[in-house]
């Protein structure tokens, strides 16, 4: 079988005040992944995020811009699954490991809703390991969470670019 499908970009959700005609919030995805089998139809999700050295990029990847709009806000609604992309802006060793860390922090993983899985808030390797550094699980609102579950797996993808790093913070 083949799969068969199309990547599109910017898909825009937002939430209106219809008596104003006032848009009050407004999120545009970075890229989707789209297909279908005789059954179903698919998308996962892709959020990018350049991630370097500093506590504000690492706030930015995880923060109401970054993964949390897969758990609180309108990305991937009714999904399993979907991907975080980290840009690397300077070495892996001084960008990935502190977000690790941030994200296993109880007050981070309470606004994300991180959920244990075997007893760890980062699964590691990830289900796709030769592609991401580790995985997330997150309770969902279940009018946002798939209809067999209330969780959304996220599995973080992390690119090293060849741009100058960003001295550490």
């Amino acid at each position: 079988k083949k799969l068969l499908g199309i990547w599109t970009t910017e898909e825009s959700h937002g939430i209106v005040d219809y008596a104003s005609g006032k848009i009050l919030k407004r999120t545009r995805t970075d890229i989707a992944y789209h297909w279908n089998d005789t059954s179903n139809n698919y998308s996962v999700i892709f959020e990018f995020k350049k991630l370097d050295t500093t506590v504000t990029s690492r706030k930015h990847y995880y923060g109401e811009k970054g993964m949390q709009r897969f758990v609180t806000e309108t990305y991937a609604i009714g999904h399993p699954l979907a991907f975080m992309a980290g840009i690397l802006i300077g070495d892996w060793n001084n960008c990935v490991p502190p977000l690790c860390t941030d994200l296993q922090l109880p007050a981070t993983a309470k606004i994300l809703e991180i959920q244990k899985n075997g007893g760890a808030l980062l699964t590691v390797p990830s289900i796709f390991p030769d592609h991401a550094t580790f995985d997330t699980q997150h309770l969902r609102d279940k009018s946002m969470a798939p209809p067999t579950h209330g969780t959304i797996h996220i599995s973080h993808l992390f690119f090293q670019f060849g741009y100058p790093p960003v001295a550490a913070k």
